[in-house]
This record gives C-alpha cells, structure tokens and sequence, in this order.
C-alpha cells in the first residue's frame, strides 16, 4: 500500500516538515530504513540516525530540536513511539478488511485518510 506524509500525518495528527507528497509504501527501523519507507524516532540514544536514515519519512517529538538538515520529511508529533503504533494498528486494520474481502478494490490513487476516518467503506473519494 501506498500513503504520502499528508496521509500519515492526518491519520497521527501529525505537523509536516517537507514533501506533504512524499510517498512511502512500508516500514523500516531509523538505522536500516531505505527510501520509500517510513520510519520514526522516540529514543534520543538513535538521534545520531536521524541524520542518516534513508527513510522517506520520519515520525519525529515536537520537541526535537534538529541540529543539521536532514533529507527525509518530518512528521512532528507529541509521542512519536504512540503515534507509530497506532499507524501500525490503521495499517493492520486496513489489510485485515483487505484480506477479509471487505474492501473495495479500487484504483489508487485514493484518499486513504478519508477511508480511516470514514465508518463507511468502499464511499471515499478518489484524489
């Protein structure tokens, strides 16, 4: 599955930094992420790893203050260890009602925020 930062952050309630349109298509620990994939820091001990993830996107405190640019965008959240889990729990949801067969088979692109929100399935719109 694919979601921009847009998406994720909506879902997390979470501030941008960078490429709203940056997309990513799975997980990756902060150290060993590659491009295309989402990832998140909580523990300051792998700060250091901020600076030189390959993540696409990284879920990051409000209250981080960056030292050097970094290349991924950020997703600013209060908790972001909370915030990674509960996009891990949308996520497992959403491919549960995909392998269940109550999802809709559409042609992306969709607007997968409004599918998480939204109690109804199979009505959101296309982007």
């Amino acid at each position: 599955m694919r979601f921009t930062a847009g998406q994720v952050a909506a879902i997390i309630n979470g501030k941008i930094e960078g490429d709203a349109e940056q997309a990513v298509t799975s997980f990756g620990k902060i150290e060993e992420a590659r491009e295309g994939q989402l990832a998140f820091l909580a523990n300051p001990k792998y700060e250091d790893f901020l600076y030189t993830s390959g993540a696409s996107v990284i879920i990051i405190s409000n209250t981080l203050e960056l030292r050097q640019p970094i290349s991924a965008t950020i997703i600013r959240v209060a908790d972001p260890y909370s915030s990674f889990a509960a996009l891990l729990d949308k996520y497992q949801e959403l491919k549960t009602m995909q392998l269940s067969g109550s999802l809709c088979s559409c042609n992306p692109p969709l607007n997968w925020v409004k599918m998480f929100t939204s109690a109804l399935l199979c009505t959101w719109e296309k982007t």
